[in-house]
């Protein structure tokens, strides 16, 4: 993992958070060739693939102490647990429907002592807690923008897209913002990425 690159874009990280990003990058690559946890091509550069485009969040804006964060759809863990990582602060609650990887996820966070995650095995449509923000990749925001607090502080959804994708809400009662990843981190992956913020009005 290119740590002085971490150093340099997240200049507030401590020696601990660094450490977990390293560990989870190695835990990641062993788990891939047991079982399939996220897609096999993108494994040889989980770095900028996965935990980069994970901490891009972090770029846009800053969680407060104790901020509520959904993960829909985690999936591996993605983007959720490196978020949690950076952001230990906060409280995080990743969810997928999909048993076998929940296990994993599971065992990722007992052995990285993540004290601000818990995984649930369900489906978005189950949960009743309501969020200061959601996260999530390719999840209908119509599904999930009514688990959205409503507060004076800036509330809302980060979507990770593709450059075409265009959202699936036209009803919904949300300004956005559109934030294009390759300007946050010039590289190439980046180029056709951004990131949807939907926020109350």
């Amino acid at each position: 993992m290119p740590e002085n690159f971490i150093k340099q874009k997240f200049s507030y990280i401590k020696k601990k958070q660094i450490d977990q990003l390293r560990e989870l990058s190695n835990i990641y690559k062993y788990w891939q060739n047991k079982i399939n946890i996220i897609s096999n091509k993108s494994i040889n550069d989980f770095f900028i693939n996965h935990l980069l485009s994970s901490l891009s969040i972090a770029k846009i804006g800053n969680f407060i102490k104790n901020t509520l964060i959904l993960d829909v759809g985690t999936g591996g863990g993605l983007p959720g647990i490196p978020l949690a990582i950076l952001f230990d602060h906060c409280k995080f609650t990743l969810i997928d429907s999909v048993s076998k990887k929940v296990k994993i996820i599971k065992d990722f966070i007992k052995y990285l002592e993540l004290c601000n995650v818990e995984v649930k095995c369900t489906n978005v449509k189950q949960i009743k807690t309501k969020f200061n923000f959601i996260v999530t990749r390719g999840v209908n925001t119509n599904l999930v923008n009514y688990l959205i607090k409503k507060k004076i502080i800036i509330n809302g959804i980060f979507c990770f897209t593709g450059k075409n994708t265009k959202l699936k809400n036209p009803k919904i009662e949300y300004k956005f913002i559109e934030y294009k990843l390759s300007k946050i981190f010039p590289v190439c992956f980046f180029l056709k990425k951004k990131i949807i913020f939907l926020f109350n009005k």
